[in-house]
């Protein structure tokens, strides 16, 4: 279960790296394999997280079934495009400000202890 749920994480992080440094036009080689590296040493850090997390939502059958999906070509290719669709510019014109709304009015909106009120 934790090499289906580290190598889902994985590619799903790994290939957003490679995204987002073709988004900023980021083509030193040396440095998109330090981020990717971090990337895994926090994967492998954390990995009984990221797996009682995935199990409390997925049964190990549905972790296996969604593994075999992404092993698969339209898998692989969902994967790869994702991180395309979510920067593209015309997406992301939409969904910072958007964004930045909602967070900013869960911020308003949470109870906050007496002795944060002023941060």
């Amino acid at each position: 279960m934790n090499n289906i749920v580290r190598n889902y994480i994985q590619s799903h992080w790994i290939n957003q790296v490679e995204h987002i440094a073709k988004h900023f036009n980021i083509t030193d080689i040396k440095f998109i394999a330090e981020m990717k590296s971090l990337i895994e040493e926090n994967i492998d850090k954390n990995l009984d997280i990221f797996v009682d997390s995935y199990l409390k939502v997925f049964s190990s059958t549905e972790l296996q079934e969604i593994s075999e999906f992404f092993e698969s070509a339209v898998g692989k290719k969902f994967i790869d495009k994702s991180a395309e669709v979510a920067t593209n510019p015309a997406v992301t014109k939409i969904t910072i400000p958007m964004m930045t709304e909602v967070v900013q009015k869960f911020k308003e909106a949470a109870p906050q202890p007496e002795n944060c009120r002023n941060i």
